[in-house]
């Protein structure tokens, strides 16, 4: 049977420092060269994972930007991506102007990500900006936003108090797809915008019309990978993963710093009849 194996990044296939240790990444490039498909869902995009990802060699194109994205991670570059409608990303816009709230908003020219804010409003912004300026073609502070040069994600980062009233009317735009989830990091929680056919779940239907995979397995942690666990034939949740997503999971196995998402493919490529657990 022809499966896909995809992962989270952060909380799942990185340990609580931020980094995929030496055994996960020895481990699935063990694995990728004996013909095991392995790829990844993450809502970083390929700016802000590449350090991340360097020793890991992935032969399929990662989903990326919580499903903005197909990325080829060798090239870093673009395998396909969706784009917001112009009327649907002004109207993300008021909704963050009438909230006093103003995002970074990323902007895709079909080569780079460049990424635009007004101020730093909140908390954590500069924090945020200082970790990724110089990680992005272009990351900025403007006058004015603009909705006609390709927006693809807004994003902010902030107290759930500031957040969620945001994420509350966001989520009733036609044409958008938004989640919301606590940093994995710190005690602020993020809020993404996107366009409504971009979703990790949607990235994974896409790679099985490319491929033809018969069955899928996806690792998880967050509410960002709600979709993604629902839609694959079976859903695991590393132990440190929020109740919420548990819940949904079809198994819970070893926690990220336990390097849990590598011992699982290692158990699971050993059985001799696959798949190891269906959807219950």
């Amino acid at each position: 049977m022809k499966t896909l194996f995809i992962s989270d990044l952060d909380g799942t296939l990185m340990r609580s420092d931020g980094i995929i240790s030496d055994f996960t990444k020895d481990t699935i490039n063990r694995l990728v060269a004996q013909g095991v498909d392995f790829t990844l869902a993450t809502a970083r995009s390929i700016s802000s994972a590449k350090d991340i990802l360097k020793g890991l060699n992935l032969r399929l194109p990662a989903v990326m930007m919580n499903g903005v994205f197909l990325t080829d991670t060798a090239t870093q570059r673009a395998v396909c991506y969706e784009k917001l409608d112009p009327t649907v990303a002004a109207h993300a816009l008021q909704i963050f102007e009438s909230c006093d709230r103003p995002p970074n908003i990323f902007f895709y020219d079909g080569v780079n990500i460049d990424v635009e804010f007004l101020r730093f409003a909140g908390e954590y912004d500069e924090t945020f900006y200082q970790a990724r300026r110089h990680k992005y073609h272009r990351f900025e502070q403007v006058d004015a936003f603009s909705t006609d040069k390709g927006i693809i994600y807004f994003n902010v980062v902030d107290r759930r108090e500031i957040v969620e009233p945001v994420y509350e009317k966001l989520r009733a735009v036609e044409g958008l797809g938004c989640v919301m989830y606590r940093d994995t990091y710190t005690n602020y929680y993020f809020l993404e915008a996107f366009p409504a056919s971009a979703s990790k779940a949607a990235g994974l239907r896409r790679l099985k019309e490319l491929y033809g995979f018969e069955y899928t397995v996806a690792f998880g942690d967050n509410l960002n990978d709600v979709d993604l666990l629902k839609e694959a034939d079976t859903g695991v949740a590393v132990q440190n993963a929020n109740d919420a997503l548990k819940s949904v999971a079809d198994l819970v196995i070893a926690d990220n710093d336990s390097d849990g998402v590598a011992r699982c493919l290692l158990e699971f490529t050993k059985q001799s009849t696959f798949p190891p657990n269906g959807k219950r």
